[in-house]
């Protein structure tokens, strides 16, 4: 076992010699998620808005009977993108996050050494794998929501 450290927590990561990478678009991007935080890919449905919703939160949709806060790839990661949203990527997890993408790719096998560190730079970001055509960033599912309600603070109310 291997110890990486995560802005959340320490937590062990095993060392095995390839990981299966998902690979997603988001817009123009290229972005990976590994296989084993991925539930499913469903087909685009439109969801619930929340009201008072940050930019990146698109709603709540329901997926094989769980409900999740849907969070939008291209916001999160900055851009803007006039392409539609056609897939969504229910995660595995205790926090019930959705993620909406552009496209879905391949599934590919990646060794350690072929994604580049990118965790101190971008906490999104776990690294970067120029292994395709494009770059693809891989994200941290960890840092999803808490990168999407950045700036937001939940306040109860109080009288």
């Amino acid at each position: 076992m291997e110890i990486m450290r995560d802005d959340s927590a320490i937590k062990a990561v095993d060392s095995r010699p390839t990981r299966a990478v998902r690979v997603m678009f988001a817009g123009s991007r290229s972005i990976g998620l590994f296989a084993d935080d991925v539930e499913t890919i469903a087909d685009w449905r439109m969801p619930t808005p929340l009201p008072g919703a940050p930019p990146s939160v698109l709603g709540v949709v329901c997926i094989r009977g769980r409900i999740l806060t849907l969070l939008d790839a291209n916001a999160l990661l900055g851009q803007s993108s006039a392409a539609a949203h056609t897939s969504i990527v229910p995660l595995r997890g205790d926090e019930q996050i959705g993620l909406a993408v552009t496209g879905a790719g391949d599934l590919l096998e990646i060794a350690a050494n072929e994604m580049k560190d990118l965790s101190d730079v971008n906490p999104l970001i776990l690294g970067v794998i120029e292994k395709a055509a494009l770059p693809i960033s891989v994200l941290n599912t960890q840092q999803l929501f808490a990168t999407a309600m950045r700036g937001r603070e939940r306040r109860r109310r109080t009288y």
